[in-house]
């Protein structure tokens, strides 16, 4: 278990390093490295809202399950 935690907690590192990465980077500089790759700046911010929006209300219907079953506990 150790094993697997460790590696939990460097993927958790990496994802946040990622996060840190992309946050430092200016608005050009992302619409510059998106169109390079031949993708619509609009319709990807739009992917990636969307994307939010549905892992947003999956950790809410989440949270409310937890919260009915500690309800009845």
């Amino acid at each position: 278990m150790t094993n697997n935690s460790n590696e939990v907690e460097k993927l958790e590192r990496i994802m946040e390093q990622l996060a840190e990465s992309v946050l430092e980077l200016s608005d050009e500089a992302i619409r510059a490295e998106i169109t390079e790759f031949g993708v619509d700046p609009r319709e990807e911010a739009e992917r990636i809202r969307l994307l939010l929006r549905e892992a947003s209300e999956q950790e809410t219907s989440r949270c409310r399950r937890l919260n009915e079953r500690s309800d009845l506990g």
